[in-house]
């Protein structure tokens, strides 16, 4: 008589157990539990498990397990084929938690039957979509027409130079001139998040940035963007065109600080990217040059529409970078997060305004240190992925105000990162770039979803920017012995 092996053991309880509860629950009316008469959801419930205990009792029984199995697999080698899985496997999982955590329950299991995400775009105290072009068109057209200054009330926080741009939107009139910037950002999102990355990406690796793109272009904050009327996306674009046509076309350069002072202008914060322009880190002479000219060239295009209305708007934007602090939960920027931490969070921390926002700019500063000082040591010239990663940071957090709606410009820096990276050796390379491609993915696809679905400390998506930050510094350290990254 052969003896029952372990696993049939545990089938045989299983099936006993499995039909002594479904037999309690069919009759749990006769023992007073239920409606006598009728059988109840939780009775059917009950029937429906101590089934389900039963059948797998039944295949433990007649399956050995113990011969079946084979000889035991050594945790080890589990361990290391889960330390050799690939960036896109961690990419795609992270991305599958949050797609769980905020997505379904916002769409299936709130208060209405069936909803997207209600009234997920912050409010523009206007009935009308475009609110940012249209008003940046009507202090235009009130500049125009009567003389006031567009400046004046302090709303518009434009260049000349944009003011100039976005003049021939009077002609057009609204909505039609809504409608022709949703069409140019679009394009210029599938420029500047696909078409110049593919141009940076490796051939062989090209999921992650094909996915990333795809599911940016539904996310919040390029809803936000077009919503809004707003044209990050454009000087974006425009400035990673540029610095393509830098390193990889350079009887064209002319042409790139054109693009790269059209972006500049625009959203000034660009201007962070000038540090991208550098050909040889080591040719100080010719970086210094390269960039004083580029500097003196976009502070006289401040001046394109007149001496007072440049003046004015340097005065604006200096006003405007000191003093304003938002506590607005959309609001990206150290400054709005500092405010909102210090005023809202933690209001005996108050005093510490300044301070926090003072350490976080250092924080960043010597991140960015960081890069260069590497670059230069390693001579690392050409397309640096990791400093143009890092200089997005900043066109992101350094900015007074500076909202949600310029979340799609990390698409392609967070793309070409994860698509860039080596294959390491050691073990604990291994565990570090995981935890830093877990980290940084989940940090990016935190930012696609609106702070309405996100617990309360992930509403701000400034803490989700220094986790990408940190991540990008720790995979940087852990490629630094490492075959270049830099495309």
């Amino acid at each position: 008589m052969n003896k029952f092996s372990s696993s049939q053991k545990i089938g045989v309880a299983l099936i006993v157990a499995g039909l002594m509860l479904a037999t309690f629950f069919a009759f749990a009316d006769r023992f007073g539990l239920g409606k006598s008469g009728s059988i109840g959801a939780a009775q059917i419930l009950g029937i429906e498990i101590g089934i389900v205990l039963s059948l797998v009792g039944v295949g433990l029984v007649i399956t050995d397990w113990s011969e079946a199995s084979g000889p035991r697999v050594d945790w080890r080698v589990w361990l290391t084929k889960i330390l050799d899985l690939p960036p896109t496997f961690w990419v795609v999982a992270t991305f599958l938690v949050l797609y769980a955590a905020f997505f379904i329950p916002a769409l299936f299991f709130s208060k209405l039957s069936i909803q997207y995400f209600v009234k997920y775009i912050p409010d523009a105290y206007i009935t009308h979509i475009g609110f940012d072009i249209e008003q940046t068109v009507s202090h235009i057209g009130a500049w125009l027409t009567d003389g006031v200054s567009p400046y004046a009330d302090r709303i518009v926080p434009y260049s000349p130079f944009t003011l100039a741009v976005f003049a021939p939107f009077l002609v057009i009139g609204y909505p039609a001139y809504f409608k022709l910037l949703v069409v140019i950002t679009l394009a210029a999102f599938f420029v500047g998040a696909l078409f110049i990355p593919l141009r940076l990406a490796p051939k062989n690796n090209r999921t992650i940035l094909l996915l990333i793109f795809i599911v940016t272009l539904f996310s919040y904050g390029l809803q936000f963007e077009l919503e809004r009327g707003q044209f990050n996306v454009l000087a974006f674009a425009s400035v990673l065109t540029a610095l393509y046509i830098f390193h990889y076309q350079p009887k064209l350069r002319y042409f790139a600080y054109l693009l790269f002072s059209f972006g500049a202008q625009l959203k000034i914060y660009p201007l962070i990217f000038i540090f991208m322009l550098t050909e040889d880190w080591h040719d100080w002479r010719i970086n210094l040059k390269r960039f004083a000219a580029l500097g003196l060239f976009n502070f006289a295009l401040l001046f394109v529409l007149g001496i007072p209305l440049g003046r004015e708007f340097i005065g604006h934007i200096l006003s405007r970078q000191a003093g304003l602090q938002s506590s607005r939960i959309e609001d990206l920027s150290i400054s709005g997060y500092a405010y909102s931490l210090t005023t809202e969070v933690f209001p005996r921390l108050a005093s510490y305004n300044n301070l926090i926002q003072n350490f976080s700019m250092l924080v960043f500063a010597a991140c960015l240190i960081y890069i260069i000082v590497s670059a230069y040591r390693k001579k690392q010239n050409g397309f640096n992925i990791y400093l143009f990663a890092v200089c997005t940071i900043g066109a992101l957090i350094i900015p007074a105000a500076s909202f949600d709606y310029k979340l799609p410009i990390l698409a392609a820096p967070v793309a070409l990162i994860l698509c860039t990276l080596p294959a390491f050796e050691t073990v604990r390379q291994k565990i570090g770039s995981i935890a830093c491609v877990i980290f940084l993915s989940a940090a990016y696809w935190s930012t696609l979803y609106p702070y309405q679905v996100k617990p309360d400390f992930m509403a701000h998506n400034f803490p989700a920017l220094m986790l990408i930050l940190f991540s990008i510094i720790g995979l940087h350290i852990l490629t630094s012995g490492k075959a270049e990254v830099q495309t």
